[in-house]
């Protein structure tokens, strides 16, 4: 799991100010304590080891498994189980190897998914492996060997070669060509040619004494330390030891001895358990000590390591720690805030003057390098903020937030009582040569100052400078004042000679050179003025009335031709202040040089920089908390470092990181990406650890191709990335170099060479198909229209066809009404008919029965007379169905609507309803069926029923309008 922090989260960073120097390569330094605890890196606070590869990385051994650090951020690698890495060490040849419990392996870069371990504990053939711990790693050049505390096992052409000490070891040194250990209570051993352990010597303290160091000394001699008995010379050519006699043998007796490095010629660092790292020369004598007490985040060294650029790393029991041994700066920083924020310095009598938000003080000065901040002591009748000091004429002059002062031998007087004495200039007597007078921006307008019996006295405000807040001057060669307004811009003022009134004054047009927020900056050059700020180095040309680009000082002044502030250095060169508040020097025709001011440790005061030649070799800056000494001829660092690296990309999905595959990135280093996964977070860093470093990024084919805001954050998330092609880009505050990173982004699938094969032999079917269509649609139009001119004649023609049918169709009703009339007169007819003969067979019926005996004759005629009666009235069924007939050919399809709605009904039912239908009585339709009227109003309520009407429907109009 990676942990991202930038160096801008660097907490407890310290440098202390008290008896803390030593002379490195015979050049005076004050190192800088920059520390790093575990809410840093975030992972145990207890570390072992730490090491550096070829390409500047940091890696740590700490008790999560392997800490990396670029510059930018932390990430974090566990061992197999999550066992703590005890010692790792980089070969130089891109592999770091580690070791812990049970286990030993390298760390290989994978890629752009960060480090890779590959486990190398199968090699080891020894039965014993499983239960030791790798304590020491050390690359050689034939071999890679590991040691725990009783076996040395020698890696080499993936075999490895395991070597039984003949007793409990602690630690292996390698000391020039050779490998030794000590072996406890038996002597101290090396490894020979044949990697075997031979003795070297056995001499009482390497029995009894438990060596915690070996380090080279002199051409032949061995530096070793013991835990509690200080150091001691060893001969490896004749094993003789003798006691090596220090300044500190208390500390280092005391302090219990862990660790150690070698870091010059003349300089020792020495790791102690108790008492933090002391440095010692070559004779003993110590040189600093760093602990607790000066700023390090605790005492117990247990890991040593001198990076690239000479300075030195610790591995902790508690965090890690840089100290910075070769820089050209030099902090004087004042810790207990007694001091404030300094805005002016200068050593005038051999004292030290230097000028505060606080007020002014002073302390004895020789050389900076014997120099100590708390000796310091506040200027009686001085207090408040002090803006200006200046040594002019053999006076020294304080500028005050109350007034000007003026400071000698016989002590502090106030010359003035005009409030905020910014900048005070000597006016040169053009005639006579000296200082002819003296002009001072105030708050309120420029002061002029003259010499009267030998002391310097307020003589008047300039005329026509009244209440012009005048921070700056620069007073040119043809006596103009160039005025820096603390609000305005910049003016030129012509005094007369005499210097009591303004013979003109002009603003000078800076509104058109861009935002009137750019900070501007004004500096002697060749007897004239010029200004430079964020868009370049101007002149002006009088007789233009104009500013104009002075290119020749902008080739000088490249790569800073657009600096944040320049300052001249007494004649010798110039300091330019760059857009990150980095410092540069530049001395004649020389190459730049860069000072790597810390931000953690010292920042400017914007606005109010002021740097303070002390001599060819030393210049002082000013600013919060403080002053540092320029050391200008010493440890010149590179002006242009190389760009930022690319350390790992992820594929982000969900908001979260993840590998990015292998068939992804392309043998150009270029990463070809399908459309679903174009969000990417992509980690990035300068392996620069002597100051903070800034990084700037642009993404070109975005459509933005400006570089972004400067950021400590070495990490970029790009999401929805469209498909094409794209160049990320680069660079680090400290250099122009930039790095280039080509993304493609594939087109989605839908969008692809084939879809869109696809897509153009769809758009050309629907495009025929939209021809046939459309010669379809005409086709169908043209048949509709001569369908429609068919159907309007047809239409005619049925129209007129139907009227005929109207016609004839009422001819038909009216035939159809009249044989409905004659109907129901044949229906009428016939039931007469059968109601007569009915009452004449009655008749007869009723004379058979009166008949006497005599009338035989006559009852045989009558009997005939019956019967054939009789026969007639029987013949219902043929009369019904002359009736049925007649009725179907008026009304055709009562009979069968009747039946498809109601197929329960019987002959009767139909018959009744016929009969209905004609709009007969109860008493007409009951003779037509032969029962009475009361079996007629029987036969309706049964229809009724089968019907399903209501009651309050009428039958006879239900069979009407059926």
């Amino acid at each position: 799991m990676a942990f991202r922090r930038s160096l801008f989260f660097v907490l407890w960073i310290y440098i202390f100010s008290g008896s803390f120097r030593f002379l490195y390569g015979q050049v005076a330094v004050r190192p800088e304590i920059i520390n790093y605890p575990n809410s840093v890196y975030q992972a145990q606070s207890q570390n072992w080891s730490v090491t550096q590869n070829e390409e500047g990385l940091l890696f740590f051994a700490n008790n999560e498994g392997l800490l990396t650090y670029d510059g930018a951020s932390w990430h974090h690698y566990s061992l197999p189980e999550n066992q703590i890495l005890r010692t790792v060490a980089a070969d130089g040849k891109g592999r770091v190897y580690g070791g812990g419990f049970g286990v030993f392996g390298y760390w290989q870069k994978n890629g752009y998914n960060g480090f890779q371990f590959h486990n190398l504990s199968d090699l080891v053939k020894d039965s014993m492996f499983g239960a030791e711990e790798i304590w020491k790693v050390i690359p050689a050049s034939n071999f890679v060997l590991f040691q725990s505390f009783s076996r040395i096992h020698l890696l080499h052409n993936n075999q490895v070669k395991t070597i039984v000490a003949p007793g409990t070891i602690l630690y292996t040194y390698q000391i020039r060509d050779h490998f030794y250990v000590q072996v406890l209570e038996k002597g101290l051993y090396r490894i020979s040619e044949n990697e075997t352990l031979e003795p070297v010597s056995n001499a009482p303290i390497l029995i009894n004494k438990r060596i915690t160091l070996m380090l080279p000394y002199g051409t032949r001699e061995i530096l070793m330390g013991t835990e509690r008995d200080g150091l001691w010379l060893m001969d490896p050519m004749t094993g003789q030891v003798k006691a090596f006699q220090t300044t500190v043998d208390h500390i280092l007796k005391g302090g219990e001895i862990n660790a150690g490095l070698k870091l010059g010629d003349d300089l020792y660092a020495i790791g102690t358990i108790g008492e933090g790292v002391i440095f010692i020369n070559a004779r003993g004598s110590m040189q600093a000590v760093v602990n607790k007490n000066t700023g390090l985040l605790n005492n117990t060294i247990l890991g040593m390591y001198p990076d690239k650029e000479g300075n030195l790393w610790l591995a902790m029991d508690k965090g890690n720690a840089q100290l910075v041994l070769k820089s050209n700066v030099a902090y004087f920083k004042d810790l207990q805030g007694r001091i404030g924020t300094v805005y002016a310095v200068a050593i005038y009598n051999h004292q030290l003057f230097v000028g505060s938000n606080h007020g002014l003080f002073q302390a004895p000065y020789d050389r900076m390098a014997s120099f100590e901040l708390s000796s310091l002591k506040e200027v009686a009748g001085i207090t408040g903020q002090v803006w200006d000091l200046k040594v002019i004429d053999g006076t020294l002059f304080c500028g005050n937030n109350t007034g000007t002062y003026t400071i000698t031998a016989g002590g502090v007087h106030k010359i003035s009582s005009l409030p905020g004495g910014w900048d005070l200039e000597p006016v040169s007597d053009p005639v006579n040569g000296g200082i002819l007078k003296l002009l001072q921006g105030t708050y309120n307008g420029i002061v002029v100052y003259q010499k009267q019996n030998g002391l310097w006295q307020l003589t008047q405000v300039l005329k026509g400078t009244e209440n012009m807040a005048v921070s700056k001057m620069v007073i040119d060669s043809t006596g103009c004042i160039w005025a820096m307004h603390a609000y305005k811009g910049v003016y030129l003022l012509k005094p007369d000679s005499s210097c009591t009134h303004l013979l003109s004054s002009r603003m000078l047009p800076l509104k058109t050179l861009g935002p009137t927020t750019l900070r501007w900056s004004m500096f002697s050059y060749k007897g004239g003025v010029r200004l430079a700020g964020g868009a370049g180095i101007f002149k002006w040309l009088p007789e233009q009335d104009s500013l104009l680009h002075d290119k020749s000082l902008e080739g000088y002044f490249a790569p800073y031709s657009k600096p944040v502030g320049v300052f001249s250095d007494s004649g010798r060169g110039y300091w330019v202040i760059d857009a990150q508040s980095q410092l540069h020097y530049k001395a004649g025709a020389g190459q730049w040089t860069r000072f790597a001011l810390n931000t953690h440790l010292f920042n400017l005061v914007r606005g109010y920089e002021s740097i303070v030649s002390v001599d060819e070799a030393q210049s002082l800056l000013t600013g919060e908390d403080g002053f540092v000494v320029l050391h200008k001829t010493e440890h010149t660092l590179p002006v242009n470092l190389p760009a930022p690296d690319f350390r790992q990309i992820f594929l982000m999905q969900d908001g979260k990181p993840s590998a990015l595959e292998a068939k992804y990135l392309q043998s150009d280093g270029s990463l070809k990406l399908p459309y679903s996964k174009n969000n990417l977070l992509i980690s990035y860093s300068l392996a620069y650890y002597e100051q903070p470093v800034t990084y700037r990024f642009r993404l070109k084919g975005s459509g933005q191709n400006n570089w972004s805001v400067p950021s400590t954050l070495g990490q970029k998330e790009l999401n929805n990335l469209p498909a094409g092609h794209y160049i990320f880009e680069i660079k680090s505050s400290l250099s122009d170099n930039v790095s280039s990173l080509a993304i493609w982004v594939l087109n989605p699938w839908y969008y692809s060479l084939v879809a869109r094969c696809l897509y153009a032999l769809l758009l050309i079917a629907i495009a025929l198909l939209l021809w046939r269509w459309h010669k379809h649609r005409l086709k169908l139009q043209r048949q509709a229209m001569t369908f429609k001119m068919r159907e309007a004649l047809q239409l005619q023609r049925e129209k007129n066809a139907n009227q005929l049918l109207l016609l004839e169709q009422k001819k038909l009703s009216e035939e159809v009404i009249h044989k409905s009339e004659d109907l129901a007169k044949l229906a009428m007819e016939l039931i007469k008919k059968k109601k007569i003969l009915k009452r004449l067979k009655e008749e007869l019926d009723h004379m058979k029965s009166q008949k006497g005996q005599d009338a035989q004759a006559v009852d045989g005629k009558i009997q005939k007379l019956s019967k054939s009666l009789n026969k007639y009235i029987q013949d219902e069924e043929t009369d019904w169905q002359l009736f049925d007939n007649g009725f179907s050919k008026v009304h055709e399809v009562f009979f069968e609507k009747l039946v498809q709605a109601y197929p329960d009904l019987t002959s009767q039912d139909l018959r009744l309803a016929a009969y209905l239908k004609m709009n007969l009585s109860t008493k007409e339709i009951a003779p037509l069926l032969n029962i009475s009227v009361r079996g007629v109003e029987i036969k309706r309520y049964r229809l009724r029923k089968k019907l399903q009407l209501d009651s309050h429907d009428n039958l006879s109009d239900f069979m009407l309008r059926f």
